[in-house]
C-alpha cells in the first residue's frame, strides 16, 4: 500500500471516530454523576469527562496532537466501559477502543495539522 492510501485511511478514521464520539456525548452528565457520586471522586475529575468527550474528538478530527489524543480517548473509553457497564465490555465501547488504538499506531497521516506543523519546522 502506498503512503497516499494510508494518509487517506487515517483521515477517514480520524473524521469518523471524532464525529461519532462528538455525536454520542449525551452521556456526559450521567458519567459525571456516576464518577462524583457513586465512586466519591472529586468533582474536578468528573470534569475531565468533558475534555475527553468534546476537546479530544476535535483534536482527532483536525489531526492535532493525534497520538496523545488517541491515548486519552482509549483510556477514557476503557475506564468508562468498566464504570458505566458494570465491568462488562459492550460492542460500541470496544469499537471505540479499537479505533482509537489503531489511530495511535497509524498516526495522523500527511493530511493533518500535525503533519503541517512538522513541515513548518
Amino acid at each position: 500500500m502506498d503512503n497516499s492510501s494510508v494518509d487517506k485511511a487515517s483521515l477517514i478514521l480520524r473524521i469518523g471516530l471524532g464525529l461519532l464520539v462528538l455525536y454520542y456525548n449525551s452521556d456526559i452528565y450521567v458519567v459525571k454523576n456516576i464518577i462524583s457520586g457513586t465512586y466519591g471522586m472529586p468533582t474536578f475529575i468528573a470534569y475531565l469527562v468533558y475534555v475527553a468527550k468534546i476537546v479530544i474528538p476535535i483534536f482527532i478530527i483536525l489531526g492535532l496532537f493525534t497520538k496523545v489524543s488517541a491515548i486519552i480517548l482509549t483510556t477514557y473509553m476503557v475506564i468508562l466501559t468498566f464504570l458505566y457497564n458494570d465491568w462488562g465490555i459492550t460492542e460500541v465501547s470496544s469499537l471505540y477502543i479499537l479505533a482509537s488504538s489503531t489511530l495511535y499506531f497509524l498516526g495522523a497521516g500527511n493530511i493533518s495539522l500535525d503533519s503541517l506543523k512538522k513541515r513548518r519546522q
